[in-house]
């Protein structure tokens, strides 16, 4: 499960984002120390239409289990000892978010903390390939050349955030992944150009190394997320398809990789 922090201290907006997330400062409740994070504040409205803060979760969760760097995910308390801290801007742009647990993730510091420029060069092709094939498992229309949500604070690491747009459209995706087909939104990815232009030869072989990971997944450890989300009214609607999903994906990885490199022909 993830852990649960309280907010202390709010630290200003961040840049960028329609959620305009919040810089704070969380208590660990074991440790007692002081965390910069970074907090999604959902609208209520927004929950209604998409499950935004499921889809942060367990896109931060399987993240992980495909070895991709993602910032610490919590779960992030506002009691009302802090919200009586806020100034009055603050206290109008809690009016319209969802009430109960927000979802958080430790602030990356850095050259290129949220920023919208992405050195691609600095890539290896395999890491494209494998972040690629992860957005589209989890079915991300949100990593885009001109919205990358991807940090790099260093030269040799690319660490992704924002999967609040992903798992949507399940079941249609499921069904046509088992009638052998693939027509998520792949072409906006951003990596889909660099990629597709290494040309066929490349892409011949591509995904190997991703295809190693979603052989190795273990869907069983999500349902400790699920059973916590559920627990806060706050999970995926659709949790049991998209479980089956996953399993379906594990089972035939081979299949999903030759489908991701038709994308590129």
């Amino acid at each position: 499960m993830l852990p649960i922090y309280s907010a202390v201290s709010f630290n200003g907006l961040m840049p960028g984002g329609g959620t305009r997330p919040w810089a704070v400062y969380v208590r660990d409740s074991a440790s007692r120390k002081l965390q910069p994070f970074v907090v999604k504040l959902f609208r209520a409205s927004h929950l209604d239409q998409h499950p935004h803060l499921a889809a942060e979760v367990f896109g931060s969760v399987l993240a992980e289990m495909f070895d991709l760097p993602r910032p610490e995910p919590a779960l992030i308390d506002f009691s009302p000892a802090f919200r009586a801290t806020l100034g009055e801007p603050q206290q109008r742009q809690l009016v319209d978010v969802a009430p109960g647990l927000l979802f958080g993730c430790r602030l990356v510091e850095g050259p290129y903390a949220y920023s919208r420029s992405l050195p691609l060069k600095k890539l290896e092709a395999y890491e494209m390939e494998t972040i690629y094939g992860f957005d589209n498992l989890i079915l991300n229309t949100d990593r885009r050349p001109d919205k990358p949500n991807l940090l790099m604070p260093d030269d040799d690491e690319a660490i992704l955030i924002d999967h609040e747009l992903s798992l949507s459209g399940i079941r249609q995706a499921f069904s046509n992944l088992l009638d052998g087909r693939w027509e998520h939104l792949y072409r906006r990815h951003l990596f889909y150009a660099p990629l597709k232009a290494r040309g066929p030869a490349s892409n011949a072989t591509a995904f190997g190394t991703f295809t190693e990971y979603l052989r190795s997944l273990n869907p069983q450890q999500i349902l400790p997320y699920h059973q916590q989300l559920a627990e806060l009214d706050c999970s995926l609607p659709d949790f049991d398809l998209f479980f089956e999903y996953l399993c379906y994906q594990k089972a035939n990885a081979e299949q999903f990789a030759a489908l991701l490199r038709q994308t590129l022909s």
